[in-house]
């Protein structure tokens, strides 16, 4: 695994999804290599928690492609859908 820092937060994220968990959860703000602009959570700060939201022209396009690398190199696929299966991953706009 070549991990230099460049990309911290996807850096995290592969080791997630490389983890022996059954499940690996991510932060919206971490596909989105967001900074401190995004956190949700201040520790020592009152108030104001759980505020931040995206909209779906926030997200780039890589991203989806960026997981389905992820879940194709570390079998993290549905437990009800065989590893063998090729199916287009759309991200499903609200």
């Amino acid at each position: 695994m070549n991990i230099d820092g460049h990309e911290i937060a996807w850096n995290m994220i592969r080791l997630a999804f490389a983890s022996v968990a059954d499940m690996a959860v991510v932060p919206m703000q971490d596909l989105m290599s967001l900074g401190n602009e995004a956190r949700m959570n201040f520790p020592g700060k009152v108030g104001g928690y759980w505020c931040w939201r995206f909209n779906w022209q926030m997200v780039h396009s890589n991203i989806s492609q960026r997981l389905i690398e992820l879940v194709e190199i570390y079998g993290r696929f549905p437990a009800d859908q065989p590893a063998s299966s090729q199916q287009s991953i759309e991200v499903e706009q609200a």
